[in-house]
């Protein structure tokens, strides 16, 4: 039957499925994977603080690797994109100063843009 831990856990869903929708709907899959595996560690010790589950150091270890390995991948995708992003912007500097070489071979002072 329908007793007042069912009701807060309907409202529990329904406040996690507006918030997932209104505050993470800009973000991708992979980010909001994230957010949720970065909050093990938060839960596992709410759920213990209220009597739900008793402490264990093998799960709480676990729980703390998990949020280790979500760390690293997160580093790893940033490097990746400031490692991307260098590279574009040391090609598009290099296609302007070819343009440049060339277009100063016809006699001419080109301009260059300040950014």
């Amino acid at each position: 039957g329908w007793d007042m831990y069912t009701i807060f856990t309907v409202l529990a869903d329904l406040s996690n499925a507006v918030s997932s929708a209104l505050v993470f709907r800009k973000l991708s899959a992979v980010s909001k994977y994230i957010c949720r595996a970065t909050s093990a560690v938060p839960m596992y010790l709410f759920y213990i603080s209220v009597g739900r589950t008793s402490w264990s150091p093998r799960i709480f270890c676990i729980v703390v690797y998990l949020c280790f390995q979500v760390s690293m991948y997160v580093r790893q995708q940033h490097t990746d994109e400031l490692k991307a992003s260098k590279v574009a912007a040391s090609t598009a500097s290099d296609v302007e100063n070819a343009w440049v070489e060339e277009y100063a071979a016809l006699g001419t002072e080109p301009k260059r843009r300040t950014e």
